[in-house]
């Protein structure tokens, strides 16, 4: 009796983790590196989402494991745009990162001062990836 309610428990904790894979895996299995960095960003905001739900409902872990997810994307969006070497790629992401700032900053003033610690780790990655693509904006 008490084997399926540990299997249970167990792939209930391991679905988010398995989500979060394949947001991750998706971005990378589009070979143009362009819209790679678009899909990234696409699927950041949909986490963003999903964290921003993850903490009303009460379920800070999952939250955090999302912000982290974002994380990522951001950094394979960068690389993707960094691997593209066009400036359209460059200036599309810059807006959308900022614009993920911003949600992140309003998610960041939502939360309870005791769970603001991955999303204020998420802002200021965030804010370096966004240095990153202005600077490379700049240099186009």
């Amino acid at each position: 009796m008490m084997q399926p309610l540990l299997f249970v428990l167990f792939l209930s904790a391991c679905v988010p983790v398995l989500k979060a894979e394949s947001f991750l895996d998706e971005a990378q299995a589009e070979r143009n590196p362009g819209k790679r960095s678009e899909i990234a960003l696409e699927l950041a905001d949909k986490s963003l989402d999903q964290a921003r739900d993850y903490y009303v409902s009460g379920n800070p872990t999952k939250g955090d494991s999302e912000l982290d997810m974002i994380d990522s994307l951001a950094t394979e969006c960068l690389t993707s745009v960094e691997e593209a070497h066009k400036s359209k790629y460059w200036k599309k992401a810059e807006l959308k990162v900022a614009a993920l700032m911003r949600r992140v900053n309003s998610l960041i003033t939502d939360l309870n001062y005791d769970q603001r610690g991955k999303a204020q780790e998420l802002e200021t990655h965030l804010g370096q990836v966004h240095d990153r693509l202005l600077a490379g904006v700049m240099a186009k």
